[in-house]
């Protein structure tokens, strides 16, 4: 056998040097053999490091016998894993039994056969083998899986920073906040994100004492990509209305002309990126108790008269942006009276599912709504009301989606002056000045 093959090493243990003799003779053409003639012996031999990689032990020997030096063997990790076979004449059941108990793998009974023996010997030689290599191969995974889970938490580590900068431009971009000296209307605004980022984004703004607008709408897909998707829209939004603005003779644009121009400025890009965009546009006006809004593809507002009447989807029939290019957005007017309530909500809110799967459902948001309404709650009263009821429904379980609301509410208010009135002098501060939400 070559150099880079050495022979199995083999340890012969008997205090009889006749028995010694014959195994090596059965041996010595395929091992690398070596011999102890006590139990002492034996352990000091492979206590100065002469490693075998089997050993057969005799049984019977004077002081330590060899289920004895077996069993010391098993106790030290240096030795424990040698395979021993026992040589002896024994060949009663408690004997064979003693044997395997301190720690052998097999025995041989004498007279000794020389197939038998070498049979043995393959046999536990090529079963140690194994072990080592399961023994090597189970220390390489192990390793290779705490490399994986390092790698994993790292990566747990990146999404979570990547989650706090999205949590951050969707709170800072994303979501606006209503005028705080807006006249003749009551506002009420909750969004609840969900365990992902979302491409959900609302804002306010206010034209005027008695007048403003809500943007609010949704991209399509989650993370980064959504939110500054979203983020683009609302940008896309304020460039129009102070482009349009501009031309400040021939009065405010109109919804259906900034949705427009919103349309015509990001739709090609819409379609470059393969993603779409829903969206309402809504312009409050006290003075004319109305409200024009224009809907693109998105949920449908809800509007509950004071009187009681049915409430009213506003819906419209246009396509979200994104997907024509060609497409001419519309808007609408609709009586928004003292007392009359408007309610938006994303899809997190209707989508969002019971632990049944079932999901909520437009007609409980209605409800609540008519609920609300008929009981002459004010905004927060309503929202607070969805937001509990949602709750209940879903046991509070985290949603796939975010969770957005909104309730309008008009209210009554002092005379506008003339400067204020639809159609009369544009507040110049809105064409000079930054648009914020």
């Amino acid at each position: 056998m070559s150099l880079s093959h050495p022979l199995p090493r083999v340890l012969i243990v008997d205090d009889t040097p006749a028995n010694i003799k014959v195994l090596i003779a059965m041996l010595q053409d395929d091992y690398e053999l070596s011999a102890a003639t006590s139990g002492q012996q034996t352990l000091n031999l492979l206590a100065k490091g002469q490693r075998p990689d089997l050993i057969l032990l005799d049984v019977m020997m004077p002081g330590m016998d060899g289920y004895e030096v077996c069993a010391t063997l098993r106790r030290d990790a240096a030795t424990r894993d040698i395979p021993v076979i026992f040589v002896t004449a024994k060949t009663d059941a408690d004997s064979e039994a003693l044997a395997l108990a301190s720690g052998g793998v097999d025995f041989i009974h004498k007279p000794l056969n020389p197939v038998v023996v070498r049979a043995r010997i393959r046999l536990h030689l090529e079963r140690a083998r194994q072990q080592r290599e399961l023994e090597a191969l189970n220390l390489q995974l192990q390793r290779s899986l705490a490399a994986r889970i390092e790698v994993e938490q790292e990566l747990a580590d990146w999404r979570a920073r990547e989650m706090e900068f999205c949590s951050t431009i969707q709170q800072q971009l994303l979501f606006g906040t209503p005028p705080p000296d807006l006249q003749g209307y009551s506002v009420a605004y909750h969004s609840e994100p969900s365990q992902g980022v979302d491409g959900d984004f609302y804002t306010f703004t206010k034209l005027g004492p008695t007048s403003f607008e809500v943007l609010t709408g949704d991209v399509m897909g989650k993370g980064l990509k959504a939110a500054m998707t979203a983020a683009g829209i609302k940008s896309a939004y304020d460039k129009a209305l102070a482009r349009l603005c501009a031309k400040c003779l021939a009065g405010l644009p109109s919804p259906a002309e900034l949705v427009n121009a919103i349309h015509a400025d990001i739709t090609p890009r819409l379609i470059q990126l393969e993603t779409f965009v829903t969206m309402t546009l809504l312009r409050f006006d006290n003075a004319t108790q109305t409200v024009t809004w224009v809907n693109a593809g998105h949920m449908p507002t809800l509007l509950a008269p004071k009187d009681g009447r049915e409430i009213i989807d506003l819906i419209g029939g246009n396509m979200p942006l994104g997907i024509h290019e060609s497409e001419v957005y519309e808007e609408h007017v609709d009586a928004f009276e003292i007392g009359d309530t408007l309610l938006l909500y994303s899809d997190g809110i209707s989508e969002a599912v019971d632990p049944e799967n079932v999901p909520y459902g437009d007609e409980r948001v209605k409800r609540i709504l008519d609920l609300g309404q008929r009981s002459h709650a004010k905004p927060p009263m309503i929202m607070n009301s969805l937001r509990s009821d949602l709750a209940d429904y879903t046991q509070v379980t985290a949603g796939a989606d975010d969770k957005t609301v909104i309730v309008i509410q008009a209210t009554p208010i002092p005379a506008a002056p003339p400067s204020d009135r639809p159609g009369g002098d544009l507040d110049r501060s809105l064409c000079m000045s930054p648009l914020g939400s």
